[in-house]
């Protein structure tokens, strides 16, 4: 996930900038201010694609650095405060939903790639 957080911002400011612009240009959202290159956002947009899909087949197929859970639950008050809170019992719409968010987050700039380049 923090690979296409940092790719989404990557991409986000991955234009090069005009020389010739203006400040107000600038504050204006100048179309011209920015200049696309498919070349380096395909290649940006390709590697977080990858790493992303890497992950997930990591964590989902080869299951590396698993250690097998005996079935017992911590008891709270050996966790410390901060953890406490977040602790919560196993749901599988939680799970399920947190799987689409993921999916989604890849597919984003995807879309964002797709979509029109004019303001």
């Amino acid at each position: 996930m923090c690979f296409m957080l940092c790719t989404l911002c990557a991409a986000t400011n991955a234009g090069a900038a005009n020389s010739d612009a203006t400040n107000s240009d600038a504050v204006t959202g100048s179309g011209d201010y920015f200049a696309l290159s498919w070349l380096a956002d395909s290649i940006i947009l390709g590697s977080s694609v990858s790493l992303d899909i890497t992950d997930i087949i990591l964590d989902k197929v080869v299951k590396l650095n698993r250690t097998p859970w005996s079935g017992e639950q911590l008891d709270v008050t050996s966790v410390n405060a901060f953890d406490k809170s977040m602790m919560f019992s196993y749901n599988k719409t939680f799970d399920l939903a947190s799987d689409v968010l993921a999916v989604s987050a890849m597919l984003f700039p995807a879309v964002l790639f797709a979509s029109p380049m004019e303001e």
